[in-house]
Order: structure tokens, then C-alpha cells, then sequence
């Protein structure tokens, strides 16, 4: 964790694990301090809360709501997404970088 703040947003989170509201929150503050893995799992957990908040009969306003909500966390994963394959993509093929390869 990076600081005070991130471990009481883990606190925070723990408290209603079914809140994708706070996993929101808590996946943005770890993409914006760089924890790019911790950051796309809890927005990974989003999208299936809110999938699972979809069920028939809700109103289309709440359905539009939910929908408008999934649009912007999956922006934030694609980000997640991208920063994390241009770290793997930067480790050569053989799992050590080239400077650490013995010769």
C-alpha cells in the first residue's frame, strides 16, 4: 500500500465488500498510485457488482444509471489495462530485463 489514505480506503471497502461504489473509489486511488494490479481487480469487481444489479424489472432510469456507471469504470480499466501490458511488454522474453541477464 502507498499510504495512509489507500489503507483506510481498504478499510473502508472491507466494511461493504458489495459496494462497487467504494471498489470504485479504491480502484482509482491504486491506478493513480501506480498499483495498477490492485487497481484493475477492484474495477474488474465493479463491473461484476453492477452486472449483478442489473436484474429484469428495474426501472430504466436505475438501468441507465448502472449502465452510465459501468461505461466510466471500464474506461478506467482499459487504462489499467494498458498500462499493465506496456509494463509486461517492456520485460524481455526471457522474464529477466537486460541489464540483470548474466553474460
Amino acid at each position: 500500500m502507498c499510504g495512509a489514505t489507500d489503507d483506510k480506503l481498504v478499510v473502508y471497502t472491507s466494511e461493504w465488500p458489495d459496494d462497487p461504489t467504494r471498489h470504485r473509489i479504491l480502484g482509482i486511488s491504486h491506478f493513480r498510485a501506480g498499483n495498477t494490479r490492485f487497481a484493475a481487480r477492484h474495477l474488474e469487481v465493479v463491473l461484476m457488482l453492477l452486472g449483478r444489479a442489473t436484474t429484469p424489472g428495474i426501472s430504466l432510469l436505475l438501468w441507465l444509471r448502472i449502465e452510465f456507471e459501468a461505461s466510466v469504470v471500464r474506461l478506467a480499466l482499459m487504462a489499467a489495462y494498458k498500462r499493465l501490458t506496456a509494463r509486461f511488454a517492456a520485460i524481455p522474453k526471457g522474464g529477466a530485463r537486460a541489464d540483470e541477464r548474466v553474460k
